[in-house]
């Protein structure tokens, strides 16, 4: 697997937490942004990265009832 891969693989995972209708619409987008800013070489994201995310997903979901998606609907 190339350290892309990789990189796209985690930030996947890290873009389950935002509602699914939302991911339709931008997830494409989110991730094309965040492996164009990504280091040259880095295989994982940062840990401020990652809780920009979480934090960033449970405010686009409008519930505090929120979970990630199964890994099947990414």
């Amino acid at each position: 697997m190339t350290v892309d891969a990789d990189l796209e693989r985690g930030y996947l995972r890290w873009l389950r937490w935002y509602p699914k209708a939302f991911r339709r619409e931008h997830e494409a987008e989110i991730l094309g942004v965040l492996v164009a800013y990504s280091r040259e070489g880095q295989r994982r994201s940062a840990l401020l990265e990652s809780l920009d995310l979480l934090s960033s997903a449970e405010v686009s979901s409008g519930s505090s009832n929120w979970r990630p998606s199964p890994s099947s609907s990414t």
